[in-house]
């Protein structure tokens, strides 16, 4: 007996399986909420955010003459997580609010 990792079910892997069994989801639940256009604009905004900062970290590494990448590398990957939950969570607390706003009206 042989086996495989990850466990092959129906000729397909299962992480694949899981993995388009979640984006299936994702994709009904924006579409229900009508919110693929808010998704693209915070995506693309926060991508433009991600670049700059890398930018700039990379800038102010070379005038302060660090000269090991690994240290320029965990700077940037130390900062990822923080762009990613300021980014979601800026675009969560702007779209709720424009949203109540229009409730209200």
């Amino acid at each position: 007996m042989s086996l495989s990792y990850p466990p092959k079910k129906g000729g397909r892997y299962q992480l694949s399986n899981s993995c388009n069994n979640t984006l299936k989801k994702v994709r009904t639940y924006l579409r229900v909420a009508r919110a693929g256009g808010i998704v693209r604009r915070y995506f693309v905004m926060n991508g433009f955010d991600g670049a700059t900062t890398t930018f700039d970290t990379v800038l102010g590494s070379w005038i302060a003459g660090v000269t090991k990448p690994e240290v320029i590398l965990l700077a940037g990957f130390g900062a990822c997580p923080a762009m990613g939950g300021s980014g979601f969570f800026g675009a969560f607390m702007a779209e709720r609010a424009e949203r109540n706003e229009r409730n209200d009206e």
